[in-house]
């Protein structure tokens, strides 16, 4: 559960999976880690990552905003001493993927048009056989203004290129499928 934000499809996931499965959240947003901590506190089969996923390991702020769904990392023109931004570690999804010894099933991804720097951070995990699906929410108007227009575009021929076949379920999101 990528952007798992307060913990609704990260509560659904543990429920699906049971305790054969394995769910991780990654939240960068400490509240909300927190929040979640609160609402699934008996999950042995649920790892928290308080960190952002991107196509990098690094460090960053993270730039909050009234709301959580306003927060997003900051970029680096943007971020500001005493801003309201909070440090942040950033993570390759592969990265994970190896301190964690695990591979995904599945992918849902809400990352506040940061959705093509995730998927390039997981370039072993898109043409792994494992992955089977994975949920992207597109957020037009917010790549747009990070300059990005055509980014749902390169998404989608990412996926494909990855043995993926995609198809908008909704106005912004695209379901990909192997």
């Amino acid at each position: 559960d990528c952007g798992a934000n307060v913990r609704v499809y990260t509560e659904l996931f543990c429920q699906w999976v049971g305790e054969k499965g394995f769910v991780v959240a990654f939240e960068p947003f400490a509240d909300s880690c927190d929040l979640i901590r609160e609402r699934v506190p008996s999950c042995p089969w649920l790892q928290i990552e308080n960190i952002a996923l991107s196509d990098s390991d690094t460090t960053g702020k993270l730039q909050t905003g009234a709301e959580s769904v306003e927060n997003h990392i900051a970029i680096s023109t943007e971020a500001q001493e005493d801003d309201g931004t909070v440090p942040v570690v950033i993570s390759r999804g592969d990265t994970v993927c190896k301190r964690l010894g695990r591979m995904p099933n599945i992918i849902k991804l809400d990352v506040e048009a940061f959705e093509e720097e995730v998927l390039a951070g997981m370039g072993e995990m898109l043409a792994s056989p494992e992955l089977r699906n994975l949920l992207v929410e597109v957020h037009f108007k917010k790549l747009e203004l990070r300059g990005r227009p055509m980014a749902p575009v390169r998404i989608e021929k990412q996926l494909r290129s990855k043995g993926f076949t995609t198809r908008w379920i909704d106005a912004s999101h695209i379901f990909a499928t192997r």
